[in-house]
Parts: C-alpha cells; sequence; structure tokens
C-alpha cells in the first residue's frame, strides 16, 4: 500500500471481508406465536375453553356455551392480575441510578406519529422517493454560501498561507505511527449498539476482529497518516431525517439531519483527533477562552468563568465587556 488507490482497494477489501463473514455465520430466525409468554394455567384454560366452544358448534348443547363463557371470564380475570404482578415487578426494578428510570419513561411518553406527506417545492410529495427527493432540495438549499459580503483578498492570503504550509511541509512532522494494541483499545470503547454505516459493518463485528484482522486495520491506518489520506469510502453517509419537536412535519424544514458514517472511519477519526489533541496542547495553541468542542469543557464551566469575570469587575467598579462569536 504505497499509493491512495491501493489505500482504497485494501479497505474495500477489508470491508467484503468483514460483510462476507457476517452473512456466513448470520442465522435467520423467524419469530411465531404470540409475544407474550402467558403462564401454563392460563394456557391450558385457553385450551380447554376452545374445545368447550367447538363442541357447543357442533351439538349446539347449552351447557357447552356457558362453561365456555364462564372460561372466558376466568381467563379475562386472569390475564389481567398476570399483567399487573408484571407491572409491579418491571416497577420495583426500576433504579433511579443507571437507565433504566429514562427507558421506561421513553417508552410510556413516546408516541408512534407516521410521516405525512412532505411539501415540496413543486408540490406534495406521497412516495418514499418523492419524499426522499423532497429533503434532498431542501438540504440542499440550507448548505449554501451565505450571501454576506466577504473580501476575496484576504480568502486568497488565507489560501496561499495554507498551500505554503503545506508545500513546505517537512517529513519529520508526520504524526505518530498507530499501534495494535491503540486500535485495541479504542474498539474496547466503542458502544456496539451504535447504527451501522453505508459500509455494513456494525461495532459489534469491529469488536470480534481477530489480531490478524486488528494488525491489518493497524497498518491502513498508519498508510493514511504517513500519505495523509483520508479515504473517500469514510466520507459516504446514510442521512437519517428526525423531526423536530412541535413542528409542522409537512414541512422538510421541520426535520434534523443525521449522518451515519463508516464506523472504522469513526476508529481512524478518533486517533487524529487524539493526534491533534496532543499537538495543540503541548504547543499551546488553544486558547483558554475557547471551552467549544474541547474535553471536559462543558457550557455550564463557561458560564461560571463569565460570571466570575463579572463578579470580579463589578467588586473593583470595573465594566466587563464580552464579544460573542457564533461560528
Amino acid at each position: 500500500m504505497d499509493t491512495e488507490a491501493e489505500i482504497d482497494e485494501a479497505i474495500q477489501k477489508f470491508t467484503c471481508c468483514i460483510t462476507s463473514a457476517i452473512n456466513l455465520s448470520t442465522r435467520t430466525k423467524v419469530i411465531s406465536g404470540p409475544f407474550r409468554q402467558l403462564p401454563k394455567e392460563i394456557l391450558t384454560k385457553i385450551k380447554i375453553k376452545n374445545r368447550l366452544r367447538k363442541l357447543y358448534q357442533i351439538t349446539f348443547f347449552p351447557p357447552y356455551k356457558r362453561k365456555a363463557y364462564k372460561l372466558q371470564k376466568e381467563i379475562q380475570k386472569d390475564i389481567e392480575t398476570y399483567d399487573n404482578n408484571r407491572w409491579k415487578e418491571t416497577i420495583m426494578d426500576i433504579n433511579p441510578e443507571d437507565n433504566t428510570l429514562y427507558e421506561m419513561n421513553r417508552k410510556l411518553s413516546k408516541k408512534f406519529i407516521p410521516t405525512p406527506p412532505i411539501l415540496d417545492t413543486d408540490g406534495i410529495k406521497y412516495t418514499p422517493l418523492g419524499k426522499a427527493n423532497a429533503f434532498k432540495h431542501s438540504l440542499e438549499n440550507s448548505f449554501q454560501e451565505n450571501p454576506e459580503p466577504y473580501c476575496n483578498l484576504h480568502i486568497n492570503e488565507v489560501n496561499n498561507s495554507i498551500n505554503s504550509y503545506f508545500n513546505n511541509l517537512a517529513t519529520s512532522s508526520t504524526p505518530d505511527l498507530i499501534s495494535s494494541q491503540e486500535v485495541i483499545n479504542l474498539i474496547k470503547k466503542i458502544n456496539p449498539q451504535k447504527a451501522t454505516g453505508p459500509d455494513g459493518v456494525p461495532n459489534k463485528a469491529i469488536r470480534m476482529l481477530t489480531l490478524k484482522a486488528v494488525t491489518h486495520l493497524t497498518k491502513i491506518f498508519n498508510k493514511c497518516l504517513i500519505l495523509q489520506h483520508f479515504p473517500d469510502a469514510w466520507k459516504i453517509a446514510h442521512v437519517l431525517m428526525f423531526p423536530k419537536p412541535n413542528q409542522n412535519r409537512k414541512h422538510p424544514g421541520s426535520y434534523r439531519p443525521i449522518s451515519l458514517l463508516s464506523n472504522i472511519g469513526k476508529l481512524y477519526e478518533k486517533i487524529i483527533l487524539k493526534r491533534l489533541n496532543d499537538h495543540c496542547y503541548s504547543n499551546n495553541i488553544i486558547p483558554d477562552e475557547q471551552f467549544g468542542f474541547r474535553d471536559k469543557h462543558s457550557c455550564t464551566h463557561q458560564l461560571l468563568r463569565v460570571t466570575n469575570k463579572i463578579v470580579e469587575g463589578f467588586n473593583i467598579k470595573h465594566y466587563t465587556g464580552g464579544v460573542f462569536l457564533d461560528v
């Protein structure tokens, strides 16, 4: 792997090997029967009731009908008692210290609302393809260049500085290469429940990679670092549209996009992020006033810092000015 094309080919083969292994080792199971498992006592009563009902339909003997009706009432009462007991057990198992309380609240409060027809520029769309095109047009209109005036001279100066930096970049500035142990540590931290990207490789499969596969993946990552290449396959995303709360769902602008990227590409992003952070902190590049996009720097901490600055100025009878930039 000495060129970008060879790296892309190696990534494609590596992804195909994982997806093929998943397909060969996956079994399809058809779930049949009721989802709620009733006790054997209730199931026995249901069988007896059904038998009595069939006998009545054949013989029209009134006692069969009365017994079936009586059993039906008993079954309904038993099922109600069984459901109440299960609900009590579920409530008792809820622990405020973990996510069980949040999950129960989400299940009870979440309501399924079907996606209505989407209003596009040329009319209302009912089909999935029409809705997808409506969302595409909405996102295309949103991600446009700002019409505000800008300075071409400043833009050219920035572009020239960037090109000069990359042209004069020394070979010694290559980031530290990756070890297999570093990749293994990152794999252990990924969430196996996260959604799968366009390559079809779930996090659960990545966590089950063999040492040989992890070593090969480490070689791919190192080649990407050396050649300063981010593969195009890891830039492709599946975009899901989720409705915004309390907004008209007929308008495509009332939905927010969520991008599902390749999980392998996310591992590479974490590797790059670690090296960027190490470089920024060692060279004191990021100012202390910046809290956005920084680990262990929340909005609450920034508000506390600004409040302390205001109080300090107030105590010495000074004005405190602030400039807030929305990037």
